[in-house]
C-alpha cells in the first residue's frame, strides 16, 4: 500500500472487486492497520473471517477496516488485562515467597539467640552454684577431708606433741544455733594469756598445731576452735571470717566465763583464719580482754577474694558469677558476700595488731595486707616475709618469726613477759 493511503481509502477503491476478493484484502488491510506488536489469537482470527465473509456478498464498506481493527483490539486489550492479571499474580506470589524466606529467617535468628541466652543462663547457674557449692558449702565427706588435710601438713614432731597435751573439749552455741566445737589447753603457768587460734579455709584446728607448740612454750593457755561448717562444729556452710567473727567474740566470752574475768586474750589465725579475728577486732562487743590481735596473711574483703578464687583456680567468670553465688549464699548461709568487709572492721579497730605477710603470696596479695595495716588506727606492726608464699611465713623462718611475735604481744599483752 502506498504511504499516506488509509485503510478506508483503499477499501473503497476495492469496491468493485468480487465479494470473495474484497473480503480477503479487507482482513489484510484490518491487519495492516494495527501495531505490529498486535498478534490476533485464535478466536479473534475466527471473528475477522466472518466478518470477512459476511461483507463478501455486500458492498464492502469504508468501516470495515475500523470494525475489524476494534475486535482485534478489544481482544488485544483483553490479552493484556490477562497478561497483567497473570503478572500481579506472579508478583504477588513472588512477594509471598520473599515475605515468607524473610519470617523464616528472622524466626531461625530468634531461635538462635534464645538458643545462646537459655545457654549463657544455663552456664551461669552452673556456675553460680559450683561457686556456691566450692566456696561455701560443706558435706559430712568434706569436713573429714578438711581434718585429714590439716593433719598431712602437721609434722611427725608436731602432731606428737600435739597428742601428748591434757587437751579439753569446749562447746558453745553460735549466735544462729549451731554448736561449736573447741580444744582447750590450760596455761602451763597460771595467770598467762590465752591465744584463741583461728585455722585457715578448708582445714580444721589441727592446722595450727604449730602455732599452738610456739605459743605453749612461752607459757600461754591454748583454745584451737573448728569453725562453723569445718571440722567437729556443726554447719554446712563456711562463714569466710564474716560470720566467724561473731563466733569469735563468743570464744572470748566462753574464756572469761570459765578461766575468770581478768584473763588477757589473743586472737591469732592464718588466711582465712587471719581475716576472722580482724573482723573480730572491730566488733563493738569485744571484750577488752583481748589485748592483741596476730594476723597472718588475711584478706581484706570477702567478695574480691572469692573473685580471685574463682578465676584464678577454676577458671570461671568473676562476674556475674561471685554475684550469683552470693544470692544464693544468702538463701543457704544467711550472709551476702558482698557484707564482708574486713578492712572496715579493721579500721574500727582499737586492739594492737601485727600485720605479718609472704611478699610471695600469690593466694591473698600482699597488696591486701598493705590496705588494711594503713587504714589500720590501733598500735601496729608489720612483718613481710621475704620469698614466703601464703601461709608459709612461719615456716619460712622460724626465730625470726617467733622474735616478731614474742616482741610484738611483750609489748602489748599483760601478762605476757
Amino acid at each position: 500500500m502506498p504511504t499516506g493511503v488509509s485503510a478506508q481509502t483503499a477499501a473503497k477503491t476495492l469496491s468493485g472487486w468480487s465479494g470473495e476478493i474484497r473480503g480477503e484484502i479487507a482482513v489484510k488491510l484490518s491487519l495492516a492497520a494495527l501495531p505490529l506488536r498486535t498478534r490476533p489469537d485464535f478466536e479473534t482470527s475466527r471473528a475477522l473471517c466472518g466478518l470477512a465473509q459476511n461483507s463478501a456478498h455486500s458492498e464492502l464498506t469504508p468501516n470495515f477496516a475500523a470494525q475489524a481493527a476494534g475486535i482485534i483490539l478489544s481482544t488485544s486489550q483483553n490479552d493484556a488485562n490477562t497478561k497483567s492479571g497473570v503478572n500481579d499474580l506472579t508478583s504477588s506470589f513472588k512477594n509471598q515467597i520473599i515475605t515468607l524466606k524473610c519470617y523464616w529467617r528472622l524466626t531461625i535468628m530468634r531461635i538462635a539467640i534464645l538458643i545462646v541466652l537459655i545457654a549463657v543462663v544455663v552456664f551461669l547457674a552452673i556456675a553460680a552454684w559450683k561457686t556456691y557449692t566450692i566456696a561455701i558449702r560443706t558435706t559430712p565427706k568434706q569436713k573429714q577431708a578438711y581434718i585429714d588435710r590439716s593433719w598431712a601438713q602437721v609434722s611427725a614432731a608436731d602432731r606428737q606433741w600435739y597428742q601428748q597435751q591434757a587437751w579439753q573439749t569446749w562447746r558453745i552455741k553460735s549466735e544462729d544455733g549451731l554448736q561449736l566445737v573447741a580444744r582447750f589447753l590450760p596455761p602451763a603457768t597460771p595467770g598467762r594469756p590465752i591465744v584463741v587460734l583461728a585455722h585457715g579455709y578448708h582445714h580444721t584446728h589441727q592446722q595450727m598445731i604449730p602455732y599452738a607448740r610456739l605459743y605453749a612454750q612461752w607459757g600461754c593457755g591454748l583454745l584451737l576452735p573448728d569453725s562453723r561448717g569445718q571440722g567437729l562444729s556443726g554447719g554446712f556452710n563456711l562463714g569466710f571470717g564474716w560470720l566467724d567473727r561473731r563466733d569469735y567474740v563468743a570464744w572470748s566470752r566462753e574464756i572469761l566465763r570459765q578461766r575468770g574475768s581478768a584473763t588477757a586474750i589473743v586472737l591469732a589465725g592464718v588466711s582465712m583464719g587471719g581475716a576472722t579475728v580482724l573482723a573480730a577486732s572491730g566488733e563493738a562487743d569485744l571484750p577488752e580482754n583481748v589485748q592483741a590481735i596476730v594476723d597472718d596473711c588475711g584478706f581484706d574483703h570477702v567478695y574480691p577474694q572469692i573473685k580471685l578464687r574463682v578465676s584464678g583456680k577454676y577458671h570461671l567468670p568473676q562476674e556475674p558469677t561471685v554475684w550469683l553465688a552470693s544470692l544464693l549464699t544468702r538463701h543457704f548461709a544467711h550472709y551476702r558476700l558482698q557484707e564482708g568487709d574486713i578492712a572496715s572492721q579493721v579500721a574500727r579497730s582499737h586492739t594492737p595488731t601485727l600485720f605479718i605477710h609472704g611478699d610471695q603470696d600469690d593466694y591473698v596479695p600482699i597488696a591486701s595486707e598493705r590496705h588494711m595495716y594503713k587504714i589500720c588506727q590501733a598500735p601496729k606492726a608489720a612483718y613481710i616475709v621475704p620469698g614466703a608464699g601464703h601461709t608459709a611465713a612461719y615456716a619460712a623462718d622460724p626465730d625470726q618469726y617467733a622474735a616478731r611475735v614474742k616482741d610484738f604481744l611483750s609489748r602489748y599483752v599483760s601478762d605476757f613477759a
